[in-house]
């Protein structure tokens, strides 16, 4: 998976020796009046992967 890499709607996708995203932003939905609204977004620190 690490040599995959393409542009995404928002943003470059592309992932590490783990096949983990390098896209390290998490955002949180939650569901108001009937529609999707966001709630909170900041970049994830990942741990114990050097």
């Amino acid at each position: 998976m690490n040599t995959v890499t393409f542009d995404g709607v928002t943003d470059p996708v592309a992932f590490d020796q783990y096949g983990d995203t390098t896209n390290t932003v998490i955002t949180a939905y939650q569901v108001d009046k009937g529609k999707w609204a966001s709630r909170f977004s900041a970049e994830f620190k990942k741990f114990g992967k050097s």
